[in-house]
């Protein structure tokens, strides 16, 4: 585990790389309080088994899997910088592009595009019987995620 600031007075973020899938690279920053943990984002390399048909998705490396932020620290600043955090892990790796999907009902969608993600398009989405619609957003330069 390596530590950071993130420049929240509170609280401080943690990254662990992630091995689940050795051949897809995952990354996860945890921002947390002296106590809690109030903030979560994960990152995994694209690889060839996703499907996101009917979209071209090729010059996307890495697709946002998981950013959750805790309701009392929400619009605080905490999910913005936990996705820095993550732009600034992916640069390392010379990532340029990031890729995520929301269910087309998600009302953080406008957050993600505040932070100047493109949709991408939308796609026909189920899971156990529940059928709605994921947009698919994506940053062309996760540079600008670096604040």
């Amino acid at each position: 585990w390596s530590r950071c600031r993130c420049g929240t007075p509170g609280w401080r973020s943690t990254q662990r790389s992630l091995s689940a899938n050795p051949s897809a690279k995952a990354v996860s920053v945890v921002a947390e309080t002296k106590n809690e943990v109030i903030g979560l984002a994960m990152v995994s390399e694209i690889t060839p088994e996703y499907d996101y048909e009917p979209f071209d998705v090729s010059r996307y490396s890495h697709e946002l899997l998981v950013l959750q932020v805790a309701p009392v620290w929400q619009r605080r600043g905490v999910g913005r910088r936990l996705l820095s955090r993550i732009a600034d892990e992916l640069g390392r790796e010379k990532a340029t592009h990031l890729l995520v999907r929301v269910l087309v009902n998600n009302p953080n969608v406008v957050f993600y595009e505040r932070l100047g993600a493109i949709r991408i398009g939308k796609r026909p989405y189920a899971w156990e019987g529940y059928e709605t619609e994921e947009i698919l957003l994506g940053w062309e330069d996760i540079g600008t995620l670096r604040k």
